[in-house]
């Protein structure tokens, strides 16, 4: 037990409470049973390299009757073992890369406005994901209007818009805020999923995880914004936002530092968990994943 503003209740009840660097060495498993934002060295502990599991009492299930999305368990283990690519938008990704997944059948995540790239390539992505409420209601229009030849089952929508389109799952986005801690991780989507700033760690890196993969690639995923969020320079889509839409983004900048500490969450998992997570980009500012070669996967 972690001693915290509970400590001397527990200690006056006769529950030993020792000091945590005593015990690290040996520890599998600890319990949390405080508010992160009341824990001392939270960050520290979080960021520790070494194979215990942090559980936190505190949370178990408070809203699972409210958020509990049970259809989405057939998605469990579905690719165990296999190996997957998350798509990015920024600025290094190329049609050919696209070309080149596409003719190996590798499965593919995309995100949000990716399907204004669909008129220069036959790649679809084999599980499409939105969490961000903005880009959901600027590509309802485009989404019913057109058929992408995406697999509508394989659709992944965050639940604060039910109906939004008539088909796909809803993924409850629990949206704690947790900066300068690292997020909490979302083992078990049925249940939700938490905010990490980016639908690459929300639903790209956490749906991938509870499908099985073992090798997560991302490509694409540059995290070097310039200027303004809208500015071409900063996608390789064209039109990733029309000029119709660009006033309603003024002001917003990328969230870096919170999107830094996602991807951070998720690279001390990967390692702990025997699964792993490289970064296929070409270029780009990510350095928290493994680099690879994208030509040397094929």
């Amino acid at each position: 037990m972690i001693p915290t503003s509970s400590t001397n209740y527990v200690r006056s009840v006769g529950i030993p409470c020792v000091a945590l660097d005593d015990v690290l060495e040996i520890t599998d498993c600890i319990i949390v049973n405080e508010q992160r934002s009341n824990i001392k060295d939270l960050k520290k502990l979080e960021r520790d390299t070494r194979s215990f599991e942090l559980i936190y009492t505190y949370y178990v299930d408070q809203y699972v009757a409210e958020i509990y999305h049970p259809e989405l368990a057939r998605f469990k283990d579905i690719h165990k073992g296999k190996r997957c690519f998350i798509i990015g938008n920024g600025p290094s990704m190329r049609i050919e890369d696209l070309n080149t997944l596409r003719e190996h059948n590798e499965i593919c995540f995309g995100f949000n406005k990716i399907y204004r790239i669909f008129n220069q390539t036959k790649w679809r992505p084999n599980y499409f994901c939105m969490t961000d409420l903005r880009v959901m209601l600027e590509s309802r229009n485009e989404l019913i209007k057109n058929d992408y030849g995406i697999d509508a089952e394989n659709c992944f929508w965050m639940d604060g818009l039910y109906g939004f389109l008539p088909y796909g799952n809803y993924i409850h986005m629990i949206t704690e805020p947790f900066a300068p801690n690292l997020p909490r991780r979302s083992p078990d989507i049925t249940k939700g999923v938490y905010n990490g700033c980016t639908v690459v760690y929300e639903f790209g890196i956490n749906i991938a995880i509870y499908m099985g993969f073992t090798e997560i690639y991302l490509v694409g995923v540059d995290c070097s914004w310039t200027g303004k969020l809208t500015d071409e320079c900063n996608h390789f889509i064209k039109d990733n936002f029309y000029e119709s839409e660009k006033s309603k983004w003024e002001g917003i900048n990328p969230p870096t530092t919170d999107v830094m500490l996602a991807y951070e969450e998720a690279e001390m998992y990967s390692r702990k968990s025997g699964f792993r997570i490289y970064n296929a980009t070409r270029g780009g500012k990510l350095e928290v994943f493994e680099r690879v070669n994208f030509d040397e996967l094929f």
